[in-house]
């Protein structure tokens, strides 16, 4: 009865409808097969059914857009419901019940974006004004460091108030036009939180000028007095800590002279991530009295060189626990404080630790070869040191230096000595 009622889609006249072509997607009869299908390019490629076999199968392939809308019957159906038994189209979805929701919605988003312009624009002029400020202070200032608290402050703030400006013309551009097609997507994508108005302060460095030290040159150095701020704290399980290195942005070395000890610590973000403990490999000098210890370390070439005469006479190269071995020898020199200043090593000395008749400080080059050492003032008044048992440099290459007067007083004596390099000779 089925394939009476249909007629062949290319002669329009037949009623006995025969074949199916799902390769054209056309019904057609025994003639049109052989006249007019069978001539189509490529037709011998396609797929020919018989169409009593696609009645018996048509359940198995519902094609939505082949049902009409149960209400609009001039849609096609995007969905059928099955609590509601129909087939709906895109517009059953939102009208008519659901029309008035979205409308509702549509108000409540521009009423929301509208009110984040005027928070916008009552919050710009106060990061306005603050990147202003930042932007009138002095470009070598800006410029000293890349990486300095005045210059991130002022990028922060630049930031900030190229954002802001954005936002607020896009939230214009949006109203002006308020269209649904333009409120919907910025409402979805534009960030609500606004910044904090937090007080900057914008405060410049405290400045010191120090006095030249040459007869020949009338002019100082102005230097800036460094701020320091507790950032955390952490507890290390050593019976004491003699000396510490740094020798990364990340990672540095403790000594313990009482256990010969050693901890490599790495900190990140304020974290403790990793620490590597390991004791020094030379043996211990047994007649050592703990009373006249000195200790010092430096960092040398990812590294660090350590002085102390528990483990020797010499200055030791210490990689870790796996290398750990001589670096330098000063004679029967005993060796004091040791410190790593761009191409050169200082090492402070000494001839005896109980009755000392010579000290004074050396400078090795970076393969532990002398180069000078100096022991009194320029115009030979008497020696500078006693015990120079710590060793660093400042900004202007002066050499700092802690003196141990005594180690057999009730109250050992610590003096800080700098020394001015003037044409190599000390001050």
């Amino acid at each position: 009865m089925a394939q009476n009622s249909v007629r062949c889609q290319f002669c329009k006249i037949s009623l006995e409808v025969k074949w199916k072509c799902k390769t054209c997607d056309v019904i057609f009869c025994d003639s049109c097969r052989l006249n007019i299908h069978a001539i189509l390019k490529n037709s011998h490629e396609h797929d020919v059914m018989d169409f009593k076999d696609t009645e018996r199968n048509c359940s198995d392939n519902v094609d939505l857009k082949s049902i009409p809308c149960s209400t609009h019957l001039e849609q096609s159906c995007l969905i059928y419901c099955r609590n509601c038994d129909k087939s709906l189209c895109s517009s059953c979805l939102i009208y008519p019940s659901d029309q008035t929701e979205l409308t509702r919605i549509y108000h409540l988003r521009r009423e929301s974006l509208d009110e984040l312009k005027q928070q916008i624009e009552n919050t710009l002029p106060f990061f306005e004004a603050k990147s202003a400020e930042f932007r009138c202070l002095d470009s070598k200032l800006l410029s000293q460091h890349h990486n300095n608290p005045v210059t991130q402050q002022k990028e922060i703030l630049e930031t900030i108030e190229e954002d802001l400006k954005q936002r607020r013309d896009d939230l214009e551009d949006a109203l002006e036009e308020s269209s649904a097609s333009s409120i919907f997507p910025v409402f979805e994508k534009i960030n609500k939180d606004l910044p904090a108005q937090i007080t900057v302060q914008v405060k410049t460095s405290d400045l010191i000028y120090i006095e030249s030290r040459s007869n020949d040159s009338f002019f100082g150095s102005i230097i800036e007095i460094p701020t320091f701020k507790l950032a955390h704290t952490f507890a290390i399980r050593l019976p004491d800590i003699s000396a510490i290195v740094t020798l990364n942005e990340e990672t540095c070395v403790l000594y313990s002279a009482k256990k010969i000890f050693f901890q490599h610590i790495s900190i990140s973000k304020l974290k403790l991530i990793k620490l590597i403990s390991y004791n020094s490999k030379t043996k211990r000098n047994q007649t050592f009295d703990r009373s006249t210890r000195v200790v010092d370390m430096t960092a040398y070439r990812g590294n660090i060189l350590i002085s102390d005469v528990s483990i020797g006479n010499e200055i030791m190269h210490i990689c870790h626990s796996v290398s750990q071995t001589e670096f330098t020898s000063i004679g029967n020199l005993h060796p004091c404080g040791v410190h790593t200043a761009k191409d050169i090593i200082l090492v402070g000395y000494c001839s005896s630790y109980h009755r000392n008749d010579k000290s004074g400080i050396m400078i090795l080059d970076l393969t532990g070869k002398e180069i000078r050492r100096f022991e009194c003032t320029a115009k030979n008044e008497g020696r500078l040191f006693t015990y120079p048992a710590k060793i660093t440099t400042n900004i202007n290459n002066d050499i700092c230096v802690v003196d141990y007067q005594s180690f057999y007083s009730e109250k050992i004596q610590h003096m800080v000595n700098v020394i001015h390099m003037n044409q190599g000779m000390g001050e």
